[in-house]
Parts: C-alpha cells; structure tokens; sequence
C-alpha cells in the first residue's frame, strides 16, 4: 500500500520534471560547489572562494568558476561558513588565513591592513545600543565606509531608526524562538566569560558588556557600493566543555538599507539570522541546507503575517522538484525548508508523532527535531544528520510499522511529503477548505 501511494505521489508531481530541462547558466556557487564535490577544488580553497562570493570579491575567484550570479542580497551565513570553520580548527594555512581574516571578525576588531571588515574610525563614531530587553547590542558606524546610508531618527532619540528596527526583530524573534518555541538558549560571550573572550571589546569591559549579543551594521562589498550579502551570522568560538561544543555568535547586517524598507522584509532578515545563532548553540557544524531549511522556517513563526515563503520559497521548490532536499550548491536550500512545514503540519495531525513530540517535552516537532535528534549522540556515540534523523524519528514514532532495513522510516516519510506536496500551493486555494480535501493542514488555507 505505501509502495503505491508512494508511486501515485511521484506521478503526481512528475510535471515539475520538465522544468529541468530548461538549461540556465550556472552561478558562481554551484560552480564551486561542483568543483569540490568533484573533488577538483580543495576544502580550503572551496572555504575561501564562498567567502570571496559573499562579500562581493568574485575577482578573487578563478575565472573558471564565475558564474551567472555573485548572491548579492541574501543570507550570508552558509557562504561564510566554512572558512569559519577552517580558521576555528586550524584548517587554513598562513596565507589562507590572512585571505580569511580580510573578511571574518567583527568590525570592532583591529582589522588587517586594507581589510574593509574593520570600522577603523574613533572611537566615539562608533555607536552601540542596548536593546530595552537587554538581550541585544546593536553597533553602528558614525562616519568611514560603514557608516549607515540612511542615519534617520524620527524619533530623536540618538538611535538611528533602522537600528531600532533591527533591534526590535531581534528582540520580538528571541521571544518567539525561545520563550514559545522553547529552544535552547543560544551561546551569549559572557555566558562562559572569560574563555574566548577576545572578540572586538576594548580594555576595561565588565562582565555585563559580555552579557547581550551583539550585532553590527556594516559594509558587505569590497567596492563599498552596496554590493555583497544582505545579512550573516558567524561562529565565534565553539566551547568543547559543552555537550556540543556550543558555539556563541555575532550578527552583522548590511549598511545601505534604509528604514521604510525594514518593516516586514528586513525584520524577517533578523529572525532569519538570530536563527542561525540558535542553531550554532545546538549544532555548529551540522550541513548548511538544514540550518537555512530551519532559518527560512523560523521567519514564518516570528513574522507569519508577512509570508515570504509563500510568496517566494514555495513556488520555485514547486517548479524544481527533481532537486534533491538536501541539495548544498544553490539557492535550493532555502525553497526546501516546505520539508518543515511538512513535518509540522504532519505532526500536529499525527497522534504518534504528537505523541514522540510530547514525550520529549517539545511543542514543536522542528524544536524536537534540532534538540532531541540532530547530532543524536546518547544510543550510537556518533553524529546522525538529516536523512538518519528523520528515520529514526519516524521509526520510533511508528514502531509497529514493518520498515525496511535501510532507510524505512525516512521512506515512509517521504511518501507521506509527496501525497502532502499535491495538495499544497494553488492545487487547494480554491476548495472548500482543510477538511474537504481531508488532507489537514496545509500552508496556503492556513493564511487565507
């Protein structure tokens, strides 16, 4: 019986297939990517080349691997990832790591010579603002390359406006992530102060200086016209001592927007990249596509009024459904994220995975699935990632389901996604709602 739903679920999709013979240029991203997954292009070097790319220096990438796109205007996060990652395990050699550090570090670090990273002014044009909750310290540059094209301050109080906005994101998204959602804590510098600490404060700091995380406005582009990512959050230090090696983090954003453009779009930017931060608290190394597929989710639970994934995530996932969800090359890792409304919705229906989730002291499946089974360590002793850990969630909230050996949970899951997908998007705006199709809880009634 799964065997045939199964196969009438791929038949029903089948007409997405057709659209991957449509032959479009490669990006700059997917030919790196390419190129390492061929093994032609070395860790480091792959590593360095999506730093190059999300800061908006592609002429430092070899010719053969420029493509149709630089990224400009997205998360930068999983393009900086990795050279991250090198430089915090010793990865890099010494002229990799000087190429690393023109780029990574927080703009009130001393910066290498002619780095842009660095806000490199005095002191007092260099800002910072404790958000009124006191979770955040939002800092800005009054004058140089990164000082904020649009300062308004509508309001007079000394805190350009666009900060203040940022920083109320940050604010209502950590609410949502942590006191709703109940995610771990996310790794705050002071919380295991003085270890690491050495990360842009300058001398005579207190413990309270340590104790808010911090997140900066900044140029993204090397020619300082407003080019390069949007936004990103980058792994500071990962502390061993923790079950994990939790990781803290900082957050930057880009300099050039202005303020009656953050309302909606941009909010949606901070909830989107304070995820991340969560997520390096939990999981620091875990794949790229399963931290954005959680980021882009988490957006739609801070600001669900606002609705980007509909409106530009479930579409092109729609049209490409012959890629892969765990797909690390392209843009495809945000348009996958419908795998977590999938299994949110499927839950909230589901008296078995209800039941698992309960068991756990969650009340959300993605929240169970990042605490409770992502870097699942306490029966195997060893690291399990995407396709490992929704199979032995499915096998152990179905466990009187004869499951193939390999694989049978995450088999039974997919098939159960496929079927979902059918009634997803326009197929089921114009029926009579969730119960007449009886296929439950489906993203486009949920908000309309």
């Amino acid at each position: 019986m799964r065997a045939g739903r199964l196969l009438v679920g791929l038949f029903l999709i089948l007409p997405g297939f057709a659209l991957a013979d449509r032959e479009e240029a490669p990006t700059t991203h997917q030919l790196i990517s390419s190129a390492y997954e061929r093994g032609e292009l070395a860790y480091t070097d792959y590593a360095l080349y999506k730093l190059y790319l999300a800061f908006g220096d592609s002429g430092r990438i070899p010719e053969a691997y420029r493509g149709s796109s630089n990224l400009d205007g997205l998360c930068g996060s999983m393009l900086i990832f990795d050279a991250s990652y090198c430089v915090l395990q010793g990865l890099f050699d010494e002229v990799e790591l000087a190429s690393a550090r023109m780029y990574l570090g927080r703009p009130t670090e001393e910066a290498p010579p002619g780095a842009r990273r660095g806000y490199d002014i005095p002191e007092p044009e260099i800002h910072h603002w404790d958000t009124p909750q006191g979770n955040f310290r939002m800092w800005w540059a009054g004058v140089g390359p990164h000082a904020l094209w649009h300062p308004d301050d509508d309001d007079g109080n000394g805190v350009p406006d666009l900060v203040e906005i940022i920083g109320e994101s940050l604010e209502h998204s950590f609410a949502v992530f942590i006191d709703e959602l109940l995610f771990d804590y996310p790794v705050k510098d002071g919380t295991w102060y003085p270890l690491g600490a050495d990360y842009g404060y300058r001398e005579g700091d207190t413990q309270e200086d340590w104790e808010r995380f911090d997140a900066y406005f900044r140029n993204m582009s090397e020619d300082g016209m407003g080019g390069g990512v949007m936004a990103y959050a980058q792994v500071d230090y990962p502390y061993p001592s923790t079950p994990r090696e939790d990781a803290s983090f900082h957050m930057a954003f880009r300099h050039t927007d202005h303020p009656d453009s953050a309302r909606g779009s941009l909010e949606t930017v901070g909830a989107h990249e304070l995820h991340h931060g969560v997520q390096f608290g939990l999981d620091w190394p875990n794949p790229s596509h399963v931290k954005e597929k959680a980021s882009v989710w988490s957006e739609e639970k801070a600001y669900p009024t606002y609705n980007q994934y509909q409106g530009g995530r479930l579409g092109p996932f729609m049209a490409s459904t012959h890629v892969g969800l765990t797909r690390q090359k392209d843009l495809s890792w945000y348009n996958s994220t419908i795998w977590n409304h999938f299994f949110e919705s499927y839950t909230f229906q589901n008296e078995n995975l209800l039941a698992l989730m309960n068991s756990h002291g969650q009340v959300n499946p993605i929240t169970m699935y990042w605490e409770n089974y992502d870097m699942y360590q306490e029966s195997t002793g060893t690291n399990i990632e995407f396709n490992q850990a929704f199979d032995k969630i499915f096998r152990e909230a179905f466990p009187d389901n004869e499951f193939e050996e390999v694989m049978g949970g995450l088999a039974y899951a997919f098939g159960e996604f496929v079927e979902w997908n059918w009634f997803t998007n326009r197929r089921c705006a114009n029926r009579a709602g969730n119960s007449a199709n009886n296929r439950g809880h489906y993203y486009i009634d949920d908000y309309n």
